[in-house]
């Protein structure tokens, strides 16, 4: 499986290469972006590119404000689910909003809770991120919440006498991940440590 630092060399490789698409409007990140279709890999570092973490223009009360309503009456059911049997495959939260509907297409679909037992009796969990779309620059504070659900979702499961392993593997599945042109220059002031010798 493909782990963050591959999604790094893949964009710079798309930066340097194109082609460039139009994002049909201008953002804070800019309007012009590159991007990858249909990827999936394990994240093994909060930032796609380190040295643009100070960059990020949304603050993670955001999430807090925007998604965290979402899903707040899902997490109990989701949790019971485990409880009910670690092995289940319905442990979903969907990003949507009090009568169902998702009206304003938004980024993040649903996230995936699955355990697995170990040989001591404990378990393993993964937390699948499914994104139909997904900003390089954002990435980190979408970890930074998405970190802080696992937890809410790991410390009710101990309540409810579950053993789950301290380490979490995340899984991120996007649709696109993309960036936007506003970072490319400091980005490729930065990426020679990326370029094979």
């Amino acid at each position: 499986m493909l782990k963050t630092r591959d999604i790094e060399t893949l964009l710079f490789e798309k930066v340097l290469t194109g082609p460039l698409k139009d994002a049909g409007y201008d953002c804070p990140s800019g309007r012009y972006y590159v991007e990858l279709r249909n990827v999936c890999f394990q994240v093994d570092k909060m930032y796609i590119f380190e040295e643009l973490k100070k960059y990020d223009r949304i603050d993670t009360t955001w999430y807090d404000e925007n998604y965290t309503p979402k899903i707040k009456n899902q997490i109990g059911n989701v949790v019971d689910r485990i409880v009910e049997n670690p092995e289940t495959r319905q442990a979903v939260l969907v990003m949507s909003d009090e009568n169902g509907m998702n009206t304003d297409n938004i980024c993040t679909m649903y996230m995936h809770i699955m355990l697995d037992k170990v040989d001591d009796g404990s378990y393993d969990m993964d937390y699948i991120v499914h994104m139909r779309s997904s900003d390089a620059i954002e990435f980190g504070n979408d970890m930074e919440w998405h970190y802080k659900i696992a937890f809410i979702i790991k410390f009710m499961l101990a309540n409810a006498g579950l053993n789950v392993n301290q380490e979490v593997r995340f899984i991120w599945n996007a649709d696109t991940f993309h960036l936007y042109d506003h970072s490319y220059e400091k980005i490729r002031s930065n990426m020679h440590e990326l370029t094979p010798e």
